[in-house]
């Protein structure tokens, strides 16, 4: 019997997100196997990066890999409604020039909310991204993230006056609408089935769980969990209140994840899905 509204019963879901932080995420995790880093060297040759539609797949999948993004948070959840405060909008891109911490390489701030927030209250926070070369050939290297993500922002500009850059989304479908969950997560299958996996066992994370499972590889486990928490927006521990992100070491993890080479144990091991971990 219900005694109360979900606007009053406050306490409830407290307590309950309380022992979900004290006995660890419940069930099993359903098998997702990670897409980007060395991927991209086999999915670039399989599309025109010059078309429009190829321009913004490849930029998705860069944005999501990079920046450890869900599928919603590319554009909205499933049939969501675009908040122009919180989605990634043309604005949310912002080039940057090179400097000191990015060792002289161009980079830019991505603006991106964390959609696991039932409240709403979260806000958008600039994660960096930056080039991998200072003077390769803009497009040569099918693993830089920068290149890719801007290739789609510039045409977007062009496309959109200046003066509503804030207010659309940076990606849309062929018929003008945002991207949602969905839709990443085809994208995600149809790369996922050019590279060999199983489509069932590939979705809207498996950009994000690359990103930082070559984080990771390249930074090692401990000197890359932080790097990994403060990219994917999960809430900091208590231990780490104090303690401000380094521009440096957030701009070379950017431009180092994509060397990473291997992917994760889950793609080497049929019907293995890694489990749910706490500490």
């Amino acid at each position: 019997m219900r005694i109360t509204s979900k606007e009053v019963n406050v306490r409830g879901p407290m307590m309950a997100r309380a022992g979900r932080r004290a006995e660890g995420p419940p069930g099993t995790r359903r098998k997702c196997i990670g897409i980007g880093g060395e991927d991209f060297d086999k999915i670039a040759p399989t599309i025109d990066r010059r078309s429009r539609e190829g321009c913004q797949d490849f930029a998705v999948g860069h944005l999501g890999y990079s920046c450890l993004c869900r599928g919603g948070e590319i554009g909205t959840t499933a049939d969501g409604d675009f908040d122009v405060m919180r989605d990634v909008t043309i604005a949310s891109i912002v080039p940057r020039d090179p400097c000191v911490a990015s060792r002289q390489r161009k980079w830019l701030e991505a603006w991106i909310c964390a959609i696991k927030d039932v409240e709403a209250t979260r806000k958008r926070v600039p994660i960096p991204v930056c080039r991998r070369s200072i003077d390769a050939p803009v497009g040569s290297d099918p693993r830089d993230s920068y290149d890719a993500i801007m290739a789609w922002v510039e045409r977007r500009r062009v496309e959109v006056p200046e003066h509503m850059w804030a207010s659309t989304p940076l990606f849309v479908r062929p018929d003008g609408s945002w991207w949602e969950t969905p839709h990443v997560c085809a994208l995600a299958q149809k790369w996922g089935g050019l590279l060999g996996y199983n489509k069932s066992e590939i979705g809207g994370k498996s950009f994000r769980i690359r990103g930082a499972t070559d984080i990771a590889a390249e930074m090692g486990c401990e000197g890359g969990a932080r790097v990994v928490q403060e990219r994917g927006r999960w809430h900091s521990d208590v231990s780490h209140i104090y303690s401000r992100t380094q521009a440096q070491v957030q701009l070379d993890a950017s431009a180092r994840m994509a060397n990473a080479a291997g992917g994760s144990l889950e793609s080497l091991i049929p019907g293995w899905t890694q489990p749910a971990w706490r500490k």
